[in-house]
């Protein structure tokens, strides 16, 4: 949930911390800014740091794009993932309610260097290249390394399975548990792109979106719609990548978890792949509203 009083970044009016125009939250008046990925005194949730402005409205900086880091993230997965031990794998899926087969099939591995617990989660492209590194510490809090690229979260692929679209590495390690071929989004409202991609290389007989649950039900009393980003963001972006893969003439269905609010939780309360599978089958073809 965003903080009341605070907004989503936008590239045209970026964090004033980091210069960034995702993931990042600013104040209506411009007062204070929540940002992931600059650290502070002040942790807001999973939100991020909480940075305070002077009175004076912060000077937004659109002029020149920031100059783009390349990192090797292929190598630092490497060497996080040299770090783990068996008992690692197990103590984070114990942690985590998922096991040690799907975090290593996801290719995780342990940032020693950072918080003690934390681990890295690579990001992919649709051709399986990593081009950035996920971080999560013990707390549940999320970063990225500087100089990351967001990417998707998955393990092995076949080609013509049904995939089902989540968000984030651990919902992604949750469905694998069960025996299905999952794909974790970066975040509920991106990684659509190349999603689309990855879809198009597999060729998926039909994309099931497995949306978070945000709390609240009927229209938003902001907006009055019955989804939308502020309000409902798990549930909007579950529709936005609905849309997105609907065009390319692909059968797609939205499920929602029943009792929890994500993937994982669901798995955690006693979620079945049979039971999914018999919710995905019921559940009807989306389509345009």
């Amino acid at each position: 949930m965003i903080p009341k009083g605070f907004v989503r970044v936008t590239k045209s009016r970026p964090c004033p911390v980091c210069h960034k125009g995702d993931w990042c939250l600013t104040a209506s008046d411009g007062s204070a800014s929540i940002c992931p990925r600059v650290p502070s005194a002040r942790l807001v949730g999973e939100a991020g740091y909480l940075h305070r402005h002077t009175d004076a409205a912060p000077t937004y900086l659109p002029t020149q794009p920031p100059r783009r880091v390349t990192i090797d993230a292929t190598g630092i997965c490497r060497q996080y993932q040299d770090a783990m031990t068996p008992g690692d794998y197990v103590t984070l899926g114990d942690s985590l309610g998922v096991t040690a087969s799907s975090l290593q099939g996801l290719g995780v591995g342990r940032a020693s260097q950072y918080l003690e617990g934390t681990y890295s989660f690579p990001m992919r492209d649709a051709s399986d290249n990593i081009i950035g590194v996920r971080l999560r510490s013990k707390d549940g809090h999320k970063w990225a390394v500087y100089g990351s690229r967001s990417g998707l979260f998955y393990g092995s692929m076949e080609p013509g399975c049904d995939v089902f679209v989540c968000e984030g590495p651990t919902d992604a390690a949750a469905l694998m548990d069960m025996g299905l071929c999952a794909i974790g989004k970066p975040s509920c409202n991106s990684g659509n792109d190349l999603l689309i991609e990855m879809v198009k290389k597999i060729h998926p007989g039909m994309v099931v979106i497995v949306s978070d649950v945000d709390s609240g039900r009927g229209p938003c009393t902001f907006c009055e719609s019955q989804f939308c980003p502020q309000c409902r963001p798990g549930q909007y972006g579950a529709e936005q990548t609905a849309k997105a893969i609907h065009k390319l003439g692909i059968t797609v269905k939205v499920i929602e978890p029943i009792g929890a609010k994500d993937a994982r939780a669901w798995k955690q309360r006693g979620a079945k792949r049979g039971t999914i599978l018999a919710i995905v089958e019921n559940t009807p073809c989306w389509t345009v509203k």
